[in-house]
């Protein structure tokens, strides 16, 4: 696995977005007919950036909750001092 898949839990799987649609169709009634999609997303097309960690409390809802936040790196924040 690379990329950003390469960062992400393996509890976390990821579809592919193309295939969205499809894996929540309520009209497909036979499992067997989802089975190809029950392979690992590359994850290629996929960006991932920082967030902040207000996401965790499953009391926080909104935009929020994928802002993209600034980091500094630990050791260079420990330098700074």
């Amino acid at each position: 696995m690379s990329g950003v898949r390469a960062h992400t839990s393996e509890a976390s799987p990821t579809r592919d977005p193309r295939e969205f649609e499809r894996w929540l169709d309520p009209a497909v009634q036979e499992p067997k007919k989802l089975e190809p999609l029950l392979v690992p997303y590359s994850g290629d097309d996929l960006n991932a950036y920082p967030i902040s960690t207000w996401v965790n409390s499953p009391r926080n809802n909104g935009p929020q909750c994928i802002e993209r936040i600034d980091t500094v790196d630990k050791a260079d924040a420990q330098n700074s001092n």
